[in-house]
């Protein structure tokens, strides 16, 4: 992932928040960096999962794994387009 990371643009992230936007009613002062913008994707499904409303989500990735003696991310939960 550290990989991805590096390769990702500014004009990758700019276009992924404009479709974050696009999709929901949330807004955001500047670009997030890589991070910044998988927890806003979290966040919304978040709100989701608050009102119990677990049809509009959905859980992608893999259980969390070790490599070289680090925990590697797994599982992100994303919303669904309303």
């Amino acid at each position: 992932m550290e990989i991805l990371k590096r390769r990702t643009l500014p004009s990758d992230l700019a276009d992924r928040l404009d479709d974050l936007v696009g999709m929901f009613d949330v807004q955001v002062d500047k670009t997030p960096n890589h991070d910044e913008l998988q927890a806003l994707v979290s966040g919304m499904a978040g709100v989701f999962l608050e009102h119990g409303n677990w049809t509009h989500c959905e859980v992608v990735g893999e259980s969390p794994f070790e490599l070289d003696g680090s925990w590697r991310e797994g599982f992100i939960v994303n919303a669904l387009r309303p």
